[in-house]
């Protein structure tokens, strides 16, 4: 199965990004900070997996953000997001050394992973505040 290796979770905003690109932190605009993050994995472009399709990539801010509805959430680089044109699609699914306790956030749609009731600012919150768990199941991502 083809994974995608690099992902990192970045301590400011909470959220699962690429580390290849220092895009835009939904925290204070600036670059991701992965420093002191594993390395995770996703499944990526394999339709044949039984996994849950249509994760995308975004290319302002370099986050994983859930494609599955018609609306791709709020950007923090501003706007909606903006997947990779042509990207192949990327699907969660549960493998080895998986890390539980990561969720979707209703507003933005990223992955994020909460720290106790910190859960980490959010640009598409009306009021301003943090992620909303509220629609989100249980999360694992591979280490």
């Amino acid at each position: 199965m083809p994974f995608q290796q690099g992902w990192k979770y970045c301590s400011k905003c909470q959220v699962l990004c690429w580390s290849e690109m220092g895009r835009v932190c939904q925290l204070d605009g600036q670059s991701h900070n992965s420093s002191g993050s594993g390395t995770y994995s996703v499944l990526y472009n394999d339709g044949t997996a039984p996994a849950q399709p249509t994760w995308l990539f975004c290319t302002r801010c370099g986050e994983l953000i859930y494609g599955g509805t018609a609306d791709l959430g709020t950007c923090p680089a501003s706007g909606a997001h903006t997947p990779l044109t042509g990207d192949g699609a990327y699907y969660y699914q549960l493998f080895q050394n998986p890390q539980a306790g990561w969720k979707f956030c209703h507003y933005c749609r990223a992955l994020f992973f909460p720290q106790g009731a910190n859960m980490g600012p959010c640009p598409g919150n009306p009021t301003g505040g943090s992620h909303d768990d509220s629609q989100s199941g249980l999360y694992f991502v591979c280490l």
